[in-house]
């Protein structure tokens, strides 16, 4: 029984890590947007 749970923690665990990898990313560009503007880029 056990083996047929791991795969889907797998996928939950992944999954969560892209949603985690996509919001951080979103957030670097926000502050990249930032600086850049207060550069006068």
């Amino acid at each position: 029984m056990e083996l047929d749970y791991l795969p889907a923690i797998n996928l939950v665990k992944l999954s969560a890590f892209i949603a985690l990898a996509i919001l951080a990313f979103a957030l670097i560009v926000q502050i990249i947007k930032k600086i850049w503007r207060k550069f006068g880029g």
